[in-house]
């Protein structure tokens, strides 16, 4: 039987330690291995857990439990939290069958001359089962001149085999559940405490197998990463340098503070604020189409959280997440993404999403980028910050990625007071989202992943016959502010809702046309073109009564060289109230054959234009009503005058779809009714 795949803890810049496993490994025949990154003592993840206070503090001693002792080490200093921290990352990081048998190393290991061959000989016996299982294969001190002859024996005796112990998917998963704070060194955790549980099979190979390089001072090559031994000049600097105990509670306090409070890390708590959690509405909308995604680094918001369906199946890994928790659909997984498998759905297609990009370039993170369907990458880049854009640009050329989509979001002008703590960075406010893949060179290609919806058709009038668009470009649309409010288009040369009042002019052959309110001339210059179209020129009438006030569509024509003005002189324009005009216009006779209402936008005010205009409506009149489309915007209520009139007997056509929306009323007689 083959070994099983080997996993060597190891720090990401210690070349010495794993260029003697590489060495070593391929002397004695393994070859199935792989390294997973060490968390190192001063990481901002070990100061986390001092100050969160998952950290056992003192007293007691936690070797021995009493509050005063001789112990060495009585407390747990930085750097075995962080080794048991590298550990349970490792644990998480293993796929779960419990038929599978993982071997884990520490970059120091020494295997014993014939050790590879027994132990390949006793797996190959060792019988499967459901169970929890450790083998410890090793004992740290043992001098490394040993050989291993004969038959291998098991024991239950308890020994420190952090160097090379065995374990299966079902420990890894019982490991990983029970791992939840700091209490002992990580030997001690896993060799007694957790080798004790009744459900745990736990066993110790005799004669050992293996035993390490920087414990047992007589015998060490390299120099310990835990407890300095004084091997040479600088090690023995370092030990007598070293912290490993405390003689009161406040030493112990004091070093608490140093390993957490001085040197807490500084926070990114705006990246949860309010503005800044528009970046995961953005990834959600474009993922929406995705069952399963991949996050890397979810510390504050993990996208989860922002998905309105509830059942795709999101894994969010980051190191600083401070409890792990899981539902049927979603993980949020505290441990570092080069320790989950490199295929996190289990062959099903996934996006990615790494959301503030800080990461190193490792062929595990191109591997995930190559293998995703689509990945949505956001980072900060301004005139200080460059790095993330730099990782960027390098993963593009090394995954072979193609850019399908970006925004750039520009977060200044927000309120970021509560964040300007002493131990908070300051938010990086220019952000840019970039939407990339590997497998597609187009959105279109995705298919049924596509974020995108089909635009509707392109307005194009260019072969129009009926009415002469250059016309329009020139005459009706040129200056003509809020056209859009009418459903017209100026870049199209669209008419719009425009050709419903042309249309009515034309089709009615209204010699008197009133518009009240048109802060660009829109309406009125199609009142006034119809009637010139049906020879109205001298015998109709277009009056535009607007009493420029307001806070919403003051008037664009008021200086004499508008376009309204210019290229429609016999508009006759009355700078009043409306009201007023409406008396104006009654005392003088005049009979109204249009009326178009578009002045005070509030419900009282548009209801009493209507009051104030009926009684000198013609009869079979026609009245139309601007923005009728409730909550079109937040300073216009005249929507509700449609429904008042109604309610009180009117016939009306409403049209509240029509862009801002616009209804119809025919005035049947001329004594104030409809």
């Amino acid at each position: 039987m083959a070994l099983p795949e080997t996993i060597v803890l190891s720090l990401l810049d210690d070349v010495e330690r794993r260029d003697h496993i590489r060495k070593h490994f391929e002397a004695i025949g393994i070859e199935n291995y792989r390294f997973a990154n060490a968390i190192a003592a001063d990481s901002d993840l070990v100061s986390l857990w001092y100050a969160t206070d998952r950290v056992k503090s003192y007293p007691p001693c936690f070797r021995c439990g009493a509050a005063k002792c001789d112990c060495e080490n009585n407390i747990l200093i930085p750097a075995q939290v962080a080794n048991c921290l590298s550990f349970a990352q490792i644990w998480a990081s293993l796929p779960k069958d419990p038929t599978r048998l993982y071997m884990i190393c520490e970059d120091d290991v020494l295997f014993f001359p014939g050790a590879v061959e027994k132990l390949k000989n006793f797996l190959d016996a060792l019988q499967s089962n459901s169970q929890p299982i450790l083998i410890r294969l090793s004992e740290s001190g043992l001098p490394t001149d040993q050989k291993v002859t004969g038959e291998l024996r098991i024991t239950d005796q308890p020994v420190m085999s952090n160097p090379a112990y065995i374990i299966n998917g079902a420990m890894a998963q019982y490991l990983t559940d029970r791992f939840k704070q700091v209490e002992t060194t990580s030997d001690i955790w896993l060799h007694e405490r957790i080798a004790a549980q009744s459900v745990v099979q736990a066993m110790t190979i005799k004669p050992r197998l293996a035993t390490e390089l920087s414990y047992n001072a007589l015998h060490a090559r390299f120099t310990s990463n835990i407890h300095p031994k004084g091997i040479n000049q600088e090690d023995l600097q370092k030990k007598s340098r070293h912290i490993k105990r405390a003689d009161s509670p406040m030493a112990y306090e004091n070093l608490r503070a140093q390993w957490s409070g001085t040197q807490l890390p500084k926070q990114w708590n705006y990246l949860a604020s309010e503005p800044f959690q528009m970046r995961y509405m953005l990834t959600a909308g474009l993922l929406r189409k995705h069952a399963n995604i991949l996050e890397i680094g979810a510390y504050k918001t993990p996208l989860y959280k922002f998905l309105e369906d509830q059942g795709k199946n999101v894994r969010c890994i980051d190191p600083l997440i401070l409890q792990e928790t899981h539902t049927e659909t979603q993980w949020l997984e505290p441990f570092d993404y080069r320790c989950i498998e490199l295929d996190p759905f289990g062959g099903q297609p996934y996006a990615l999403v790494i959301m503030g990009l800080d990461l190193p370039i490792t062929y595990k993170l191109k591997h995930y980028l190559q293998t995703a369907e689509v990945a949505l990458i956001e980072f900060p880049e301004d005139a200080v910050w460059k790095r993330s854009r730099e990782t960027f640009d390098q993963l593009v050329l090394d995954a072979g990625l193609t850019v399908l989509s970006q925004v750039h979001m520009d977060f200044e002008g927000n309120d970021f007071s509560e964040y300007q703590k002493t131990n908070e960075w300051p938010p990086r406010v220019d952000r840019y989202v970039f939407l990339v893949s590997a497998k597609y060179k187009t959105v279109k290609e995705m298919e049924y992943a596509n974020p995108f919806v089909t635009p509707a058709p392109v307005l194009d009038t260019s072969t129009s016959r009926l009415v002469n668009t250059n016309f329009i470009r020139d005459n009706i649309l040129s200056d003509a502010a809020f056209d859009f409010s009418h459903g017209a288009a100026s870049a199209a040369n669209y008419l719009g809702g425009g050709l419903l009042y042309y249309t009515l002019v034309y089709m009615l052959q209204s010699r008197v046309c009133v518009c009240l309110g048109s802060g660009g001339g829109f309406v009125p210059r199609l009142m006034r073109q119809a009637q010139r179209d049906i020879g109205l020129g001298e015998a109709g009438r277009t009056i535009l009564i607007d009493g420029d006030r307001g806070n919403y569509g003051r008037p664009n024509w008021l200086s004499e060289d508008s376009t309204l003005r210019t290229k429609y002189p016999d508009i006759e324009i009355c700078i009043s109230d409306t009201v007023e005009a409406a008396a104006q216009l009654k005392r003088i006779g005049t009979s109204i054959d249009y009326l178009h209402i578009d002045a005070d936008h509030s419900a009282e005010g548009s209801l009493r234009d209507f009051e104030a205009y009926l009684p000198i409506m013609r009869n079979n009149g026609i009245v139309t009503f601007h923005d009728t489309r409730p909550n079109a915007h937040t300073s216009t209520t005249c929507w509700k005058t449609v429904d008042n009139i109604k309610n009180k007997g009117f016939e009306i056509v409403n049209m509240p779809y029509l862009s801002n929306g616009v209804a119809i009323m025919r005035v049947l007689n001329n004594n104030g009714s409809a």
